[in-house]
């Protein structure tokens, strides 16, 4: 995942540069993991070669691929989550992606609506009351991890009887007990339909406006063909939206390289200030685009969201402009490099070694950016 913090660039190219005279290559290679590092084999645009497909996210808030897609009585508004006739209905061609696997597999006698339904109802009335506390733990969390990181070299440090770490107790045990209490009945979950209302669905504890299969469907969008046609199989109806509902739930734990650094909080000047030495560094930004779309014609995700919320979104091109930020010494035609001390700072920012002087030649690229959205009818 790329975070976009910023799409106008400084790059200290000591990338390769092309000119008539040997090039100067960079005193380490740390760029070689994330691809070409030789500017003049960086392509200023690119497009995939198959287009990402768009779609839905399959928000929580609307039961994920348990959603009934197919039934206009049913609404995908605010009031979706106390809308208690949304399930009553049970043609087949109405149901959900979730609901028509499990007719194909013949087990949709097994689905325990009304069991759900006292399940989704019991975690709706107490899940707005429960908002503040999940806030204030959340708070709690942060302000814990940066005491016990503050005294990692004091033994005898204890979180738990630190104020925050008592009141953080006393949090975490008042969300058991009512999530506990809001769980109620036994559910045998044996069919998918279960599965996701319950676990990605609305009979969830907790479920942020913003959860949803996003990186999912990011992945498939990539990795799969477009579904494009109505298909029956078995004697149940299958649609395009389906088909992607399926292909979305399969790649929901897919594994992947992670570039950069999620920041759950960046309220402050301290926390943005944590978080910068582990994002990416505009030669990443830049190779990453460049050499994977421009070259190598391979698609891949950005989180589109600075902040705690992650906006998962397949790229589909790009397209950078440079502004040469050096002088030309014209009689040879050759950039004049400037040069600088290259130093390695750690992901705190703190400075780990210094490895001496080295000339670069520093350009500004500003780049756009295509994207698929995913907040669109399935």
């Amino acid at each position: 995942m790329i975070t976009l913090n910023s799409l106008k660039l400084l790059v200290l190219a000591s990338l390769l540069w092309a000119t008539a005279s040997p090039a100067l290559a960079a005193p380490a290679p740390d760029n070689d993991r994330y691809g070409e590092t030789r500017w003049n084999k960086l392509p200023l645009r690119g497009a995939l070669s198959k287009t990402p497909w768009v779609g839905s996210w399959w928000a929580y808030k609307r039961d994920g691929s348990a959603y009934r897609i197919h039934d206009e009585t049913v609404s995908d508004s605010s009031n979706y989550a106390t809308e208690w006739d949304r399930w009553s209905r049970l043609e087949l061609p109405e149901l959900s992606p979730a609901e028509k696997y499990d007719h194909f597999m013949g087990r949709s006698d097994q689905i325990e609506y009304d069991a759900m339904l006292e399940r989704a109802k019991s975690i709706q009335e107490v899940d707005g009351s429960v908002s503040d506390l999940m806030d204030e733990r959340r708070t709690l969390i942060r302000k814990l991890n940066r005491a016990i990181e503050d005294h990692r070299d004091d033994q005898s440090f204890e979180w738990k009887e630190t104020e925050d770490g008592k009141r953080y107790l006393e949090v975490k045990n008042e969300l058991e007990e009512k999530e506990a209490a809001a769980a109620t009945g036994e559910i045998t979950v044996d069919t998918a339909f279960e599965y996701e209302v319950l676990s990605h669905g609305t009979a969830q504890f907790g479920v942020g406006s913003w959860y949803g299969h996003c990186n999912a469907w990011a992945a498939a969008a990539i990795m799969e063909p477009e579904p494009r046609r109505d298909s029956e199989v078995n004697g149940v109806p299958f649609t395009p939206a389906d088909l992607k509902a399926y292909l979305t739930e399969l790649y929901m734990e897919i594994q992947s390289s992670f570039y950069g650094s999620r920041n759950d909080y960046h309220e402050d000047e301290t926390a943005r200030s944590e978080i910068d030495f582990r994002d990416v560094t505009p030669a990443t930004f830049h190779i990453s685009f460049a050499d994977r779309i421009g070259n190598k014609d391979q698609g891949f995700v950005i989180d589109r969201h600075t902040g705690s919320e992650v906006w998962n979104q397949p790229v589909r091109a790009f397209r950078s402009s440079v502004e040469a930020l050096y002088e030309t010494v014209e009689e040879v035609a050759q950039p004049d490099a400037r040069e600088i001390t290259y130093t390695v700072y750690g992901h705190d920012g703190s400075k780990l070694e210094e490895r001496g002087e080295t000339e670069v030649y520093p350009v500004l690229v500003t780049t756009t950016i295509h994207w698929m959205s995913d907040g669109l009818p399935a």
